[in-house]
């Protein structure tokens, strides 16, 4: 409802999404520092948290949809680990469970639990469970070593990139399949990392007012932030500028 409550420009809202809406809403928070435990908006976290945590299925997810489930469970993942509450600690370890049963056997995720599935979905889970991990929780090693077999599935042969669910380098892919290598462990001097960032940076993937990708911003500033040098120093004014620009 945001098209409505903040009046702005937006066109199509598009569906209704409250859990990633709220999701969304809490991680500038979270990772400002504010939490429900201390900050000027302990209230407003802890409401965006409640509203969570009564979404949560026994079973550990926060939605049927593969992407907002992921989005819940990265935000509470995220608030037990700066906070260390006890209270969150259940339903975060829960919603990590949950995704770790719900990864196929090649690696990857789709939109049903077990289903087999693509960069795209896969990305947003693996970043969830990585946000859980970095919290202090446990997910399986396997879980993760799995990720790296399902990549190893959509790469593109002269490691540009990688694909959707096949071998490929599509932009916003690429960027998913890159930040999942880092997470897993490839340094930036790593020369698949080198040069599939080295390809994100071409001209023809520069975002523009007109067709800013957020999809693609959105992983591929991770990418650039946690490969730092050159690629961020080219990557950040540049995107960050743009960002400001286009805010309504």
């Amino acid at each position: 409802g945001f098209h409505k409550a903040g009046k702005c420009t937006c066109g199509e809202p598009g569906e209704q999404h409250d859990v990633a809406g709220t999701a969304f809403g809490l991680l500038p928070f979270l990772g400002a520092g504010q939490t429900h435990k201390r900050g000027r908006y302990r209230r407003t976290v802890a409401r965006g948290l409640e509203y969570l945590l009564s979404q949560q299925k026994p079973e550990g997810k926060f939605s049927d949809n593969a992407y907002e489930n992921a989005l819940g469970t990265t935000a509470v993942c995220e608030a037990y680990g700066l906070t260390k509450d006890r209270r969150l600690l259940a339903p975060a370890q829960a919603a990590v469970n949950f995704i770790v049963g719900a990864q196929h056997a090649e690696g990857s995720w789709g939109y049903s639990p077990g289903q087999k599935g693509d960069t795209s979905v896969s990305g947003w889970q693996f970043s969830a469970l990585k946000a859980g991990h970095y919290a202090g929780l446990t997910v399986p090693p396997a879980t993760f070593a799995r990720v790296g077999g399902f990549l190893d599935l959509v790469a593109d042969p002269g490691d540009l990139g990688y694909g959707y669910n096949t071998r490929g380098a599509g932009r916003a892919t690429s960027a998913t399949g890159l930040l999942c290598r880092e997470y897993l462990g490839w340094g930036p001097r790593h020369p698949v990392v080198a040069k599939g960032i080295a390809q994100l940076l071409q001209p023809q993937n520069s975002v523009t007012k007109d067709k800013p990708s957020i999809y693609f911003v959105f992983y591929a500033t991770q990418v650039m932030h946690h490969a730092g040098g050159a690629a961020w120093d080219a990557w950040n004014p540049k995107v960050r500028d743009l960002l400001v620009e286009i805010q309504d």
